[in-house]
């Protein structure tokens, strides 16, 4: 599903997203998440890179973000 977003929905969005970052910044300081991780591999022509981390609770999240960097 795509959400599209209109001028007047970013304030309020980005409020929304303030929130959680907030929320996730006291969580971890609680130590109830997963500790986060960065993995670089570099090479001739480019590396590869991998963040990680992940929330302790009720529901438990992990989330992982990889890219490719280029030259």
């Amino acid at each position: 599903m795509t959400l599209v977003l209109s001028r007047s929905d970013g304030p309020a969005f980005l409020t929304d997203c303030i929130a959680a970052v907030e929320q996730a910044f006291a969580l971890h300081a609680d130590g109830k998440t997963l500790g986060p991780g960065v993995l670089g591999v570099h090479g001739p022509g480019g590396g590869f890179h991998v963040k990680a981390a992940g929330l302790v609770g009720a529901r438990r999240y992990f989330a992982a973000k990889t890219q490719r960097e280029l030259p």
